[in-house]
């Protein structure tokens, strides 16, 4: 081989060589007793390069199988589950559970792909859970609020009874004693979650006649909104048999499905008769009957109303509330009767009986003309005279007319002018708006008003003249006798002093007095 072939072997072999051993220091030989070469600090300062470009994390929280996002406020049940899933593209170094500050859970697992369940102690309430991982110097949080559900509701009775006066979990007494049997359940709820249901059942257990097994009610309220109000009927304690218990349930249950009982004995005394009033009391067109209207009422219950003609002491009722069972009594009852009057019997009697041996008899003494009689009202600020006419106001109420006359009277008594104001059949209500004719004064305005038994009643108003001087005398007041009293006006004393002057003016005052007491006419009715 000459020279020039023996160059370029050589040259070969050594780029063969060259290129074997950057191959070896890229990919260390595996071949047994063979030392991987590691250049401290190397790997760790490649990944501190590249860490810029690597994301987050991928963080999954979940409690009690349910998937929660960071912000999220999640309600659970006692201790509930948590599980953390974390992905990385490089190992997680770290994993921390806080909860309300408090390190509960610390894990070190430095992987790539980490999954950690634990069971969480918590109190009933809210709570702060805080999830951190740690992965390349960088960390990740989470935040969720957590509202544990582990208790029941409660409810804080306002009506008719009063709990929560040292905790919203005070349960009422088990007996309470009422005055009334209508009543109304209220309270306020309170729990860590939603409350959906609450339930209501009275029982009440009676003995005798009228209740031999009681009565039962139940009411179911969804979705309360945070309080309950609802009217309730109890009945009442007999004391003559020692029967008459309320039994009262309320159970209220939340989304979580706790659920809290309350149990209460409810006993209704009652002292109180009931109360009868008479509302109204008229005469029918012929005065043979009587129409009342009357009002009934009881704090517990009306077990029974009757009404008879005649005295207390008489016997027979004709009922218009026949005896009721306890569940069924009106606490209150307004009916219309129409009574015959007949003979000499003019008592009527009411009775009302409220079945705990409290009852109430009214008697009622029917007077006719009382019934009848008006009340006649004449507006004097409403009198105005203009020349020979005067105009007034008024009118006739509280009774029972047929007819309303108005008339004036003059100086010597007699009529000067009369108007029928009214002259239909029965009524109660006249109104007065008159304009009539006058002829002197003194003067007067006369209302007559006939009453449904044939009965004239009258009122009477005097009418003062108008731009009245000194020397007239002025309209007088009526009084005792229908006398009437003028006042006369002395007379100038003359300017001369002169003793017959004098003389022949005090003759003339006593003629003048003489002639008044003498001449003046009566104005009386």
């Amino acid at each position: 081989m000459d020279s020039k072939h023996v160059g370029w072997a050589a040259a070969v072999l050594l780029m063969l060589s060259f290129t074997a051993g950057v191959s070896a220091a890229a990919e260390p030989s595996t071949t047994p007793g063979d030392a991987a070469i590691d250049v401290p600090g190397t790997h760790q300062q490649v990944e501190r390069n590249n860490s810029t470009d690597r994301s987050a994390p991928n963080l999954t929280l979940v409690l009690e199988n349910r998937t929660v996002a960071d912000g999220d406020t999640v309600t659970t049940g006692d201790n509930p589950e948590l599980t953390v899933r974390a992905n990385g593209s490089a190992a997680i170094e770290l994993l921390v559970v806080r909860v309300d500050g408090d390190s509960r859970r610390i894990y070190t697992p430095n992987s790539t792909a980490v999954r950690e369940t634990a069971a969480l102690e918590m109190t009933a309430g809210e709570h702060a859970l805080e999830v951190l991982v740690t992965e390349n110097g960088s960390t990740t949080t989470r935040r969720v609020t957590v509202i544990e559900d582990s208790i029941a509701p409660a409810i804080v009775f306002t009506s008719p009874f009063r709990t929560g006066n040292t905790s919203i979990y005070d349960r009422p007494e088990t007996n309470y004693t009422i005055n009334r049997s209508r009543i109304s359940l209220d309270g306020t709820l309170y729990d860590h979650s939603d409350v959906e249901q609450v339930s209501i059942e009275l029982r009440y257990h009676g003995q005798g006649v009228d209740a031999p097994w009681g009565f039962r009610k139940h009411i179911v309220i969804d979705d309360p909104n945070g309080s309950i109000s609802r009217p309730l009927r109890l009945g009442p304690f007999d004391e003559r048999v020692g029967a008459g218990q309320n039994s009262l349930t309320v159970s209220v249950l939340d989304s979580r499905g706790h659920r809290r009982h309350y149990d209460v004995n409810l006993y209704v005394m009652d002292e109180t008769p009931p109360s009868i009033e008479i509302l109204n009391q008229s005469l029918i067109k012929t005065r043979s009957a009587v129409r009342l209207t009357i009002r009934v009422s009881d704090a517990v219950g009306i077990r029974s109303i009757g009404v008879r003609r005649g005295s207390a002491d008489g016997s027979g009722l004709n009922y218009e509330i026949q005896p009721k069972p306890i569940g069924s009594r009106p606490i209150e009852h307004t009916f219309t009767k129409t009574i015959p009057l007949t003979g000499d019997s003019r008592n009527i009697t009411i009775v009302a009986d409220d079945g705990t041996e409290n009852a109430t008899t009214r008697e009622l003494e029917v007077n006719v003309t009382q019934l009848v009689r008006p009340a006649i009202e004449l507006r004097p600020d409403t009198i105005q005279v203009s020349d020979d006419r005067v105009h007034v106001e008024g009118r006739v109420y509280d009774g029972r007319v047929t007819s309303v006359y108005a008339e004036t009277v003059g100086p010597a008594g007699n009529t000067i002018d009369l108007a029928q104001i009214y002259g239909g059949g029965v009524t109660s209500d006249v109104t007065i708006n008159e304009t009539l004719q006058l002829d002197g004064y003194p003067a007067r305005i006369r209302v007559r008003a006939t009453d449904s038994t044939g009965r004239e009643h009258i009122e009477t108003v005097q009418v003062a003249q108008p731009n009245a001087t000194a020397e007239e005398p002025a309209a007088s007041t009526t009084t005792p006798a229908g006398s009437v009293r003028t006042n006369t006006p002395l007379p100038s004393v003359p300017s001369e002093s002169s003793s017959d002057g004098l003389i022949g003016t005090l003759v003339e005052v006593v003629r003048n007095l003489i002639s008044t007491v003498s001449w003046g006419e009566s104005l009386g009715v």
